[in-house]
């Protein structure tokens, strides 16, 4: 487990959900934060973790908790197991000991350590188990508007005295973190801009789809959001790619194709029209001239 620095998962019972320590080596660091998470089995008191070892899988949602088991760690008993190989299909939902789903999001490709991350989420004021949430549409949404609040505050980290007083107090090297490390302790900057990015920017423009996404006391229900009914914590970014779609179709957006067969056939009747006027201020020049000879002809027979 050390030589390969698998990222640690541990279980909060009582939260039902897993919760994200990062790598084996910096989880080490931080072992008096998990001390109430330790539970009283026959075996003593155990710490329930999940090991990802499987380098496909190291930025993707862990396997289903049914089909794969966890690790238990004891003072005085110990077991471990390891999760096999994962196609890219079963890349899914995780469920806890058959209770209510609860997803587990990995983590972004980030080369922040666990107290440099600690430490730049505690100074943005970012609660630092929210990129842990479960990937559940409206839990993405906190993470995206976490990042784009912080993105101001970060341009000024380089002379921010708070931000050098902040890191004496973890204990750190003097460091100063772009937007895109933060990102990347959430998720890719590929996929922030192309999808998380992308899709939020334009829900954002519908009222009723961003009053849905904060939760509002006085959002509409599923039903009429979403035109059907299921578990909130079902929808997915996927869904709201989709939604948005729809909502384009209703209304009643052009393709570029026909958008540009339109505007060729106005260019055609501007060209014409222009050419009408050109060919009648020609004919009427035409005309002038044929006078000014005829005037000409008549003054010199006289």
């Amino acid at each position: 487990m050390s030589d390969n620095n698998d990222r640690i998962y541990i279980l909060d019972l009582q939260k039902h959900k897993w919760i994200v320590k990062g790598r084996f080596r910096d989880a080490l660091e931080f072992q008096d934060s998990v001390l109430h998470l330790w539970q009283k089995t026959e075996f003593g008191p155990t710490l329930t973790i999940f090991l990802e070892s499987d380098p496909e899988v190291a930025s993707a949602i862990p396997p289903s908790f049914h089909s794969h088991r966890s690790s238990s760690l004891s003072k005085s008993h110990s077991r471990s197991s390891r999760s096999p190989s994962l196609s890219s299909t079963v890349r899914r939902s995780l469920l806890i000991a058959g209770q209510s789903s609860g997803r587990v999001a990995s983590e972004g490709p980030s080369t922040l350590t666990t107290q440099q991350k600690e430490a730049l989420l505690t100074f943005l004021g970012i609660s630092t188990e929210l990129h842990s949430l479960a990937p559940t549409l409206r839990n993405t949404y906190m993470k995206y508007k976490a990042l784009i609040n912080a993105s101001k505050p970060m341009q000024g980290l380089r002379t921010s005295q708070e931000w050098t007083d902040h890191l004496d107090e973890h204990g750190l090297e003097h460091w100063v973190p772009i937007f895109v490390d933060l990102v990347n302790v959430f998720i890719a900057k590929s996929q922030f801009y192309s999808s998380w990015k992308a899709l939020f920017t334009r829900a954002q423009n519908y009222p009723q789809m961003k009053s849905w996404l904060d939760a509002d006391s006085d959002a509409d229900s599923d039903s009429e959001v979403w035109a059907e009914t299921k578990d909130p914590e079902h929808y997915t970014i996927g869904d709201l790619a989709e939604w948005l779609k729809r909502k384009d179709v209703v209304k009643g957006k052009k393709p570029a194709g026909k958008k540009s067969v339109k505007q060729e056939k106005k260019k055609k009747e501007r060209k014409v029209s222009s050419e009408e006027s050109d060919g009648s201020s020609g004919g009427k020049k035409l005309k002038s001239k044929l006078k000014l000879k005829s005037k000409s002809k008549k003054n010199s027979s006289e």
